[in-house]
């Protein structure tokens, strides 16, 4: 039994650091990974929110802000569900959410992540809400 120790220690070691994710590495896992372009980030975005509104999904409702969507990416959002809903008429649902993947990655792609205008303009203070416009 006493020479089994060593070889039962041995396993139960090796079981060990397999479990705990010690056994193998290289260092490579630790690498970030690549970041998405802008392009891709913005063709990710507006397919997600395009195949809700498709769907009518619970938060489809919500504006483009809210979304996390500059105002390009807004129209660009809006003219994929016009067309995904013209296809979904035509060919079905899949034909439409396959349509919402392809215009989304090509629009955005054209557009480089269309983030034009993601800002908001500022809210005028109390002063320039009651002045005339143009002065």
């Amino acid at each position: 039994m006493k020479a089994q120790r060593p070889l039962l220690a041995g396993l139960l070691l090796t079981a060990l650091l397999a479990l705990t994710g010690c056994a193998g590495h290289t260092g490579d896992e630790h690498k970030a990974a690549t970041p998405d372009t802008p392009a891709q980030t913005c063709a990710k975005l507006v397919g997600y929110w395009a195949e809700q509104a498709l769907l009518h999904g619970k938060w489809a409702g919500l504006d483009w802000a809210q979304k996390g969507m500059s105002t390009a990416q807004a129209k660009i959002h809006d003219d994929i569900v016009r067309a995904a809903r013209d296809e979904e008429q035509r060919h079905g649902t899949d034909a439409a959410r396959k349509l919402i993947v392809r215009q989304a990655e090509t629009r955005c792609a054209a557009e480089n992540g269309a983030t034009c205008c993601a800002e908001h303009a500022p809210s005028p203070t109390p002063a320039q809400a009651t002045r005339p416009p143009g002065t």
